[in-house]
């Protein structure tokens, strides 16, 4: 079983390369790494066991429940099993893009000498942009290349592909129309996993905001801008935004370059239970002030978030319904 799938990208994509720093064409393993994340996601959200690919705890055991796999390594593979499906791309017609670089947002900070400075991100190797294809292929009898197919469509909509996403690259859409596949009619999961401190649909959001005539500089505007809403408290703001100083943490918290005209995106996860929460600052505190921020300085098209009436289209308590609602694209 096989399926192509053409995509264009809106924003410029990028995967990295062999040399690092460096892309000299889109690599399968970016765009493997995010359907990976958006089904980790689906799997927790719905009572399934998905382990944290950092710490490779899965590994094929015949004589262990489930040979030793959790869900997701069982479609995407682990240490002596082998993926469920090939993933390949085709460039039909990508080109190096031009990126600022380095870019700096309009804002002005003072670091611990009392310099003020503006913050600063660099780009040195471009990213790339245009039309490519993808190819899934089943590489076992008993799957089905729609599971991946209904992967991309919910990273089409709602999220980016490839690497840097937190960079602003990455969104795409369909050449060709939605696809017509329905992951979850293929899901077969197992009981019962965690979902506390992970990714999962439960606490995940999706924002779309649009604002008229901004360029890429309103991307880091933005990143700078969520950045000091939680100034008061550095364990909440590197917790939620990431840090690169001591121990690195990844951000939580992803906002897209803007597409057609004024679109961007903005999408993430934060857990209910974290070490750094206090009585003022909880996932549901940082949510609002997120929240709250966008809606004050932009036009929010749409906030999607399972069983809060933040939820902009409508509260969902069962998570079944709520993914089949995103899966939909109700923005």
């Amino acid at each position: 079983m096989k399926a192509n799938i053409e995509l264009r990208t809106l924003t410029p994509i990028w995967t990295g390369g062999v040399e690092t720093g460096k892309m000299e064409r889109i690599h399968e393993t970016g765009i493997i790494g995010n359907l990976r994340w958006w089904y980790e996601a689906i799997v927790r959200g719905l009572g399934g066991e998905a382990c944290d690919p950092t710490t490779h705890s899965c590994a094929y055991d015949r004589e262990k429940p489930n040979n030793g796999l959790c869900d997701v390594c069982q479609v995407f593979g682990a240490t002596g099993w082998r993926r469920r499906f090939n993933l390949s791309v085709h460039e039909t017609q990508m080109q190096p893009q031009s990126v600022t670089h380095p870019m700096r947002a309009n804002r002005i900070y003072q670091n611990r000498q009392g310099k003020n400075i503006p913050p600063t991100w660099y780009f040195p190797n471009p990213p790339q942009g245009g039309n490519f294809l993808i190819e899934v292929q089943s590489s076992s009898s008993v799957f089905s290349v729609e599971l991946v197919q209904g992967l991309i469509q919910l990273s089409v909509d709602w999220t980016a592909l490839g690497a840097r996403t937190q960079m602003g690259f990455g969104v795409t859409s369909l050449v060709r129309g939605r696809l017509n596949a329905n992951p979850f009619n293929y899901l077969r999961l197992t009981c019962c996993g965690s979902s506390n401190n992970l990714p999962s649909l439960q606490n995940m959001f999706f924002a779309q905001i649009e604002k008229e005539n901004i360029t890429d500089q309103e991307t880091f505007n933005i990143k700078y801008d969520l950045r000091r809403l939680f100034a008061g408290n550095q364990d909440v703001r590197h917790f939620v935004m990431g840090t690169v100083q001591e121990e690195r943490i990844a951000a939580k918290i992803h906002v897209s370059r803007p597409y057609a005209n004024g679109l961007i995106r903005v999408w993430g996860w934060v857990p209910v239970d974290a070490n750094v929460w206090n009585d003022k600052w909880n996932r549901d505190g940082v949510l609002t002030q997120i929240k709250n921020h966008l809606e004050s300085n932009y036009a929010l098209k749409t906030w999607r978030e399972f069983n809060n009436d933040r939820d902009i289209n409508q509260q969902y308590s069962d998570v079944r319904a709520y993914l089949h609602s995103l899966w939909e694209s109700k923005k």
